[in-house]
């Protein structure tokens, strides 16, 4: 009898209770799945930041231009690293009224050491530029393939009430018709490429420009 009694209990609990428990059921395969996807999840760290100022590209192609630039700067030591990739959708100069948003983004993020290099316009690289922004790249030239165009802009040295001196540094790299870019969709007509004057990377920036400069 008491057999009986637990299977009409049971069968009790199960005809009054099976939504609950049928959610209950899932609620647990579903944690069960989170923990163990966090356990195997490959944790990438960030080597370097990259940051394209233009039109945006398929995710498919930004991870495959990631992933290419990532195996010829860093190789197959650094499997648990990445060179960071992205791709910011903007039209127009970055002074232009509208762009205000990506202006202050931009700027939050380069004076907090979080870009390594930018690609960007001619004009705003040029006000960029002479904010002291940018790397002087002289002691790159040799690195860079034969006929790379280099620009030299107006950097300023000191300023004072009257007037501000200013030097010509060589601090980008002219990338229109660049093939690796084109190729994933961006529009490199008029882009400057450049490395960021407080770049903690400064190293892996510099095989970065040299890779994308190689056609």
């Amino acid at each position: 009898m008491g057999k009986h009694k637990l299977s009409d209990e049971l069968e009790n609990i199960w005809y009054h209770y099976k939504p609950h428990i049928f959610i209950g059921i899932v609620v647990v395969v579903i944690g069960i799945y989170f923990v163990f996807t966090m356990l195997h999840q490959k944790h990438e760290k960030v080597d370097m930041n990259v940051v394209f100022l233009g039109n945006g590209i398929q995710t498919e192609q930004q991870e495959k231009f990631q992933k290419g630039a990532t195996q010829n700067i860093l190789g197959k030591s650094h499997s648990d690293s990445i060179i960071k990739t992205d791709f910011w959708p903007i039209s127009g100069s970055l002074n232009d009224s509208q762009q205000g948003a990506q202006l202050e983004k931009l700027m939050a993020m380069m004076s907090t050491k979080q870009i390594d290099v930018l690609v960007t316009d001619k004009d705003d690289f040029f006000n960029l530029a002479q904010q002291g922004a940018f790397l002087n790249l002289s002691s790159l030239k040799p690195e860079l393939p034969k006929g790379t165009p280099i620009l030299a802009a107006d950097v300023v040295t000191s300023k004072s009430t009257d007037k501000q001196r200013t030097k010509k540094e060589a601090c980008g790299v002219l990338i229109s018709g660049n093939k690796k870019l084109e190729s994933i969709g961006f529009n490199t007509q008029d882009k400057v490429l450049a490395i960021l004057s407080n770049s903690q990377h400064v190293k892996d920036a510099r095989k970065f420009m040299t890779w994308l400069s190689q056609q």
